[in-house]
């Protein structure tokens, strides 16, 4: 079994699909919100965005927003519809198609697979991702949905349960070495490492605890999985 992060595994690093605080203007502009100062508002979101979007909770993107609103003077419309429209408007971080087709041979080959995603997504957008990119076989673990987010153990846990199967038999590839190398360890799953920044070329390795380093994911190979695993 793998269990595979989204942003920067199984996506580019440097193609992603994050509000800013330009784009939520022009959204609650196109809803008819008044906005007093909005390079107030901008500067306040931009500022903000890091410390609630990486909490990836249910309602972290709902807080964001309405923290700045109350900071900056906006009276913000109905959220739920607002952030459907964002998410709609927004998309999602683009799949590389050598990833896709790594991921396609090695699930032809009877490996199941996982994603596990921080995200404030909810659940549904991230599933057209995987779907609009051929991996709508990937069953999907959310931090926006089970309420918690790596490196929480809770997240862990529940990754362990979607999969159906041991720990010591899923292997957790992602390019944080917190959130996925050392966390999944803990909870007794194996793990690989993709190491941004790595030469491209260079072909996959192991550090001295014999974890696996490759440089993007799509040097993920059947022959590789059966070696480690």
């Amino acid at each position: 079994m793998l269990a595979i992060d989204f942003a920067g595994t199984l996506t580019d690093p440097e193609e992603r699909a994050r509000p800013d605080g330009e784009f939520v203007v022009q959204l609650l502009h196109a809803e008819g919100t008044r906005i007093p100062d909005t390079r107030a508002f901008v500067e306040c979101f931009d500022l903000s965005r890091k410390r609630w979007y990486e909490e990836s909770l249910p309602d972290s993107m709902a807080r964001l927003l309405q923290a700045v609103a109350v900071r900056t003077g906006v009276e913000l419309p109905p959220m739920e519809p607002l952030l459907h429209r964002m998410w709609t408007d927004l998309g999602d971080h683009p799949v590389p198609e050598a990833n896709a087709k790594a991921l396609q041979v090695i699930h032809a080959a009877g490996w199941p697979m996982l994603l596990a995603t921080n995200t404030c997504r909810p659940r549904e957008f991230r599933a057209r991702t995987l779907e609009g990119a051929g991996l709508g076989f990937m069953d999907l673990v959310c931090s926006s949905q089970i309420g918690a987010a790596k490196p929480d153990s809770a997240f862990y846990a529940a990754v362990i349960q979607a999969a159906r199967v041991p720990p010591e038999r899923i292997i957790f590839i992602g390019d944080s070495m917190d959130r996925d190398v050392t966390g999944p360890r803990l909870a007794g799953m194996k793990a690989a490492h993709v190491q941004r920044g790595r030469p491209a070329d260079l072909s996959p390795e192991r550090m001295a605890d014999g974890t696996p380093v490759l440089s993007r994911l799509d040097q993920l190979t059947l022959d590789l999985l059966n070696n480690w695993a």
